[in-house]
């Protein structure tokens, strides 16, 4: 299989970057391989995590490069795999420890669960958040989830404690265009709902909006009004709004 690798070097009086990188490295499940240089699975979400943090990099006046190889030499795919595997191992091991914690609490205060509802939605977020970065499906994780099971059963059997994230209706979007920068990494978007949509998506194609122009409000309004004459049916109190948003809320992207 394919594998996306980043590697990057910072100034060294660069501490903070230093550490926003190697931190965003680790939230990202990225394993060191060789050389430095750090390794994700080949797939779209990986490569564009890498292309923002290298672009995060050179704000800082470092170097990075983004790659995609087909192997690293005599290190081969299992071996890959199996280092993968360990560092979410570890992970799994963190989130396993403060379940044993937990459980201990809760046979102790068996007759008092008062505010443990909260802490076993805390320990279904930490796992959850570890399974998002484990790519190769470490054993540890269906065991670590099924034990969180057993204990939600056992002392929380009516399901109070469950953590119940309601589906979104797909019609709910339906007939609305979402507008932001190319290859947004999970921080703040701009969002242009349209309430009678008659062009297909693929018809809705203004000048591509460079980000500095649209940092500011009356940026982002003129591209607003690029997506007005490309859209028909645009609802017109919508519009009066937007004019009439206030003048003092700053930058809208960073």
């Amino acid at each position: 299989m394919d594998w996306t690798v980043f590697s990057y070097s910072l100034p060294a009086k660069s501490s903070s970057p230093r550490v926003a990188t190697w931190r965003q490295l680790q939230r990202l499940g990225a394993i060191s391989v060789a050389g430095g240089a750090y390794v994700l699975p080949a797939i779209e979400e990986c490569e564009e995590a890498f292309r923002w943090l290298a672009q995060k990099v050179r704000h800082a006046d470092g170097e990075a490069l983004v790659m995609r190889v087909a192997n690293f030499g005599d290190v081969t795919e299992q071996q890959i795999v199996a280092l993968f595997n360990q560092a979410r191992r570890e992970d799994y091991a963190t989130v396993d420890a403060q379940v044993d914690a937990l459980e201990v609490t809760l046979r102790q205060h068996a007759g008092d669960l008062e505010g443990s509802h909260d802490e076993i939605g805390r320990l279904r977020q930490a796992e959850a958040a570890v399974a998002r970065i484990d790519y190769f499906g470490c054993p540890e994780g269906a065991l670590l989830v099924s034990r969180l099971e057993r204990i939600r059963a056992s002392f929380f059997p009516d399901g109070s404690a469950a953590m119940e994230i309601p589906r979104a209706s797909l019609e709910a979007y339906a007939g609305k265009v979402w507008v932001t920068r190319p290859h947004p990494h999970v921080d703040r978007l701009a969002r242009f709902e349209v309430a009678d949509v008659v062009a297909p998506l693929a018809a809705v194609q203004p000048a591509r909006p460079r980000l500095e122009d649209i940092r500011s409000v009356a940026g982002w309004r003129r591209v607003q009004a690029q997506m007005r004459a490309c859209l028909p049916g645009r609802n017109r109190r919508e519009s009066e709004q937007e004019r009439q948003a206030p003048e003092s809320h700053g930058n809208i992207l960073t």
